[in-house]
This record gives structure tokens, sequence and C-alpha cells, in this order.
């Protein structure tokens, strides 16, 4: 989303002068892009840039990520593992409805695109929490070579199944998530039991 603000200095009052600010928000990366103009060189541009990215960066902070990276030690492994299903639920829904909504003689190409996306977003979420929360965080060589490799290769195998409910509307690929999301789940709490008794 860009947002482009362009305003003739509130703050001080003055008619002279122009300058502009450009917002890009590129998902949980954002970026803020400053561009300043200025013909008076005008001495309260900057507090008005300022102003307005604190205004920007606590919009932002809307976009963050499914949990830190500090690490601060608070971890809801279970809530995870249940959005996870709760997300494959949801792509199951979304491919039915556009299987349905495609038979139609009069396609209703709004709330086609609609599904679409939610299944596309829905597929990213579990990604993202595989990738940025189990990889990234929880999955340690700490629970043993054999271990730490089959929960290493469970987890690439639903990137992979999520990255084909994006590529195709094949029910098949839904029902192979769910599965394997299943059998992380258990050998991932399998593993972190073993590791607590040591």
């Amino acid at each position: 989303m860009r947002c482009v603000v362009s305003v003739n200095h509130p703050l001080c009052g003055r008619k002279k002068g122009y300058w502009g600010v450009s917002f890009y928000f590129e998902g949980w990366w954002d970026t803020l892009f400053l561009n300043s103009y200025s013909t008076s060189g005008d001495p309260c541009m900057k507090k008005i840039i300022s102003i307005i990215s604190v205004t920007y960066f606590v919009f932002a902070a809307s976009f963050a990520s499914a949990h830190c990276e500090m690490p601060c030690g608070i971890y809801g492994d279970q809530a995870r593992m249940d959005a996870m299903q709760e997300d494959a639920d949801t792509i199951e829904k979304a491919m039915k409805k556009i299987q349905g909504l495609s038979r139609e003689k009069k396609t209703n190409f709004n709330q086609l695109v609609r599904w679409i996306q939610t299944k596309e977003d829905h597929a990213n979420k579990i990604q993202e929490t595989i990738s940025q929360y189990f990889l990234t965080q929880r999955i340690k060589e700490g629970f043993g070579e054999k271990t730490y490799s089959e929960l290493l290769k469970k987890s690439h195998q639903v990137l992979v199944l999520a990255m084909k409910t994006k590529q195709e509307v094949n029910l098949n690929h839904v029902k192979n998530l769910k599965a394997v999301i299943h059998d992380f789940e258990h050998m991932y709490e399998k593993a972190v039991g073993q590791k607590a008794k040591k």
C-alpha cells in the first residue's frame, strides 16, 4: 500500500513551500521512505516529518509477525499448531467455494477472487508459522540428530504442501497438508517431551 501525504506547513502556518511524504507498506518487513521537497528551506519540515514518522511506526506495529525473535522466551506451541490446522481448514473451504463458483453459469468473479486470495493468505500463514516460529526458534539440534533431522524433513513437507495449495485447487493437497501438520505436531511434542526429561 502506498500513501502519499502532501501539505503546506500546517504546524508553522506558512503558505510558502511544498513538501511530500511517501509511505510504502510491504507486509511485516515494512520500510519507510521519506521523499521530501522544499522550496522555502522551511525549518518546521523536520517537525512534520518526525510526527508522521512516529505515526507510521505506530501503524506499522499492527503488521508485526507472529512472534518476536528477541528471544523473549514466551512461546505458545499449541496455539501455533491449532492456528495451522485452522488455516488448513480455511484453505479447504476456500477450495470448495472456488470449485462451486467456477461451475456457476454466471460466475461471481468478485467472490471468486476473494476466495482465491483467502486461500493464498492462509497458505502463507502456515509457511510463516513453520519458518519464522518453529524453524528459526523452536526446532533445535538439542533434540538429537535423528529427531532434529526428522523435524526438518517434516517442516519442509509442510512448506511444500502449503505451496501446492496455492498453485492448484486440489483438495488432495489440503488432505495431505492436514495429515503432515498432524504428524509434525505429534513428532514435535514427543521431541519436546523427551528433551524435558533429560
